[in-house]
């Protein structure tokens, strides 16, 4: 993932109710990435594939191929903002999106934030490992205020600022 990308996963609200609160206690706020253990694929046990399902992310994104060939992965060709589908058989196993903060991104959050109200999905910021509502301006305040939207506004400050944290650490 680049660090302009502003990554999240969608899961099933009922899911998310059932499980926020032992999620969340789980794990601290570096831990919250798919590289360090966050595993989506029980929030979409029994969530089938479905032709509905692909149709409605073909209107948000156009289709793309991805390099895995049993993903289903949608790219824009205005950022390099994707989605990612991930099935485990014929079931979904995660959803996740990532969004191009260098440049105007509103239309896609808007449309990603309706997909997820109409299909009853959350949204998880794994950044800082949060639950955010589905909806336009929750998803949009999340993304401001991640380390990617520090990046796009000032790249040369987001690492000379990253260089005195690492510093510091010594």
């Amino acid at each position: 993932m680049a660090i302009w990308q502003f990554h999240f996963d969608l899961l099933p609200r009922d899911w998310v109710a059932a499980n926020r609160d032992k999620i969340v206690a789980t794990k601290s706020d570096d831990e919250w990435d798919n590289e360090n253990g966050w595993d989506p694929s029980p929030a979409w046990a029994g969530h089938s594939i479905d032709d509905n399902l692909l149709k409605e992310l073909d209107e948000i994104l156009p289709r793309s191929k991805h390099w895995s060939p049993e993903c289903y992965y949608w790219k824009s060709h205005q950022h390099d903002s994707d989605i990612t589908l991930s099935p485990n058989g014929s079931d979904i196993d995660s959803l996740s999106v990532r969004l191009d903060l260098r440049g105007d991104v509103r239309e896609l959050i808007s449309d990603i934030s309706a997909f997820a109200v109409q299909r009853q999905y959350e949204l998880f910021a794994t950044e800082v490992g949060k639950f955010c509502k589905a909806d336009a301006p929750s998803l949009a305040e999340y993304a401001t205020q991640s380390r990617a939207a520090s990046f796009a506004k000032n790249p040369s400050g987001y690492i000379a600022d990253l260089a005195k944290e690492l510093d510091d650490r010594e």
